[in-house]
């Protein structure tokens, strides 16, 4: 097939294209549709795991501030336990 041959397709006869502009154009299709899917429905998804994120930085500064400080350290706790939602469970490290 050629690009000339490519350019003589008519839309309106897609059923008797050959295989290959066939194949490319339902590619595109399932393409556009997962892209769709990504913008409408993991959005809300995305935003959220920001937010947590966003709030694990501002746990984790609280922590240090509190550990360089001499403070108890309840709200690094709480930052390590927002931590294991992500990457697991967080194990204690000497310091």
């Amino acid at each position: 097939m050629t690009l000339d041959d490519i350019r003589r397709l008519n839309i309106r006869e897609a059923g008797n294209w050959p295989l290959l502009p066939k194949i490319m154009i339902l590619g595109v299709l399932f393409f556009l549709i997962v892209l769709a899917g990504a913008f409408f429905d993991w959005r809300d998804q995305f935003e959220a795991l920001d937010k947590a994120q966003d709030e694990e930085i501002k746990l984790r500064g609280i922590c240090v501030q509190k550990s360089q400080g001499g403070q108890p350290r309840s709200l690094c706790a709480a930052a390590q336990g927002n931590r294991a939602i992500f990457w697991g469970p967080v194990e204690a490290t000497a310091q």
